[in-house]
């Protein structure tokens, strides 16, 4: 789903005041304000407040879970002018001056804990996990867990022979269909075997049938 322009903003701003809103299978919350562009992936859900603003814009993965009251920026002010408000710049003419826009990317099948900000131009790896009240001032790799002011990687989800196999599957490309066929996978804690039957039953499945 893309929210690229304002008028398309203005209208779900409203509508968000209101009521939570739903698309396919997109969930966002009431209350979230989306000030920028921002492209969200099938599968996602924004399940309490966000406030998402600046001159860059934000794309969300897919099936990523969004806690409560996250913040997303993605440009500051300049600092090397003079009047640090935008609103004393519009009040006497002045130009808007705003420090590079940096964009934000959240990858596929990403966890956010409530109350986390994440700083400009960050990118945060296919399945990593923020933890609550996480500043997220750096990238995060793929599948690492983080948490913490000054943001600190604790640990990976994984070991690496599973990293390995991991990142270079990716799962959540499926169509609906084919995930309900590889139910069983998910229902089990991740290991290197079972990732690599997972991996076996999606080529099969995907497998072109010949013509008889």
């Amino acid at each position: 789903m893309k929210i690229d322009n304002k008028i398309k903003r203005l209208f779900l701003n409203i509508l968000l005041r209101i009521i939570s809103f739903k698309w396919k299978d997109i969930y966002i919350s009431k209350g979230s304000k989306i000030r920028t562009d921002v492209y969200i992936g099938e599968g996602t859900r924004i399940n309490g407040p966000m406030l998402i603003k600046g001159a860059g814009n934000v794309t969300f993965g897919k099936y990523c879970a969004i806690g409560s009251d996250v913040k997303i920026i993605t440009s500051n002010h300049d600092y090397r002018y003079l009047n640090l408000q935008i609103a004393l710049q519009r009040k006497i003419g002045a130009q808007i001056n705003i420090a590079e826009k940096k964009n934000a990317v959240i990858g596929n099948n990403v966890w956010i804990g409530d109350n986390v900000l994440i700083l400009p131009g960050i990118s945060i790896g296919n399945g990593a996990v923020i933890g609550a009240g996480t500043i997220v001032s750096k990238n995060v790799p793929p599948y690492a867990i983080v948490v913490g002011n000054p943001m600190r990687i604790i640990k990976y989800r994984f070991a690496k022979d599973i990293l390995d196999e991991l990142n270079n599957f990716n799962w959540w490309d499926e169509n609906l269909s084919t995930l309900k066929k590889l139910k069983i996978f998910f229902d089990k804690p991740l290991t290197l075997e079972l990732l690599k039957q997972m991996k076996k039953t999606c080529k099969k499945t995907n497998k072109p049938q010949n013509d008889l």
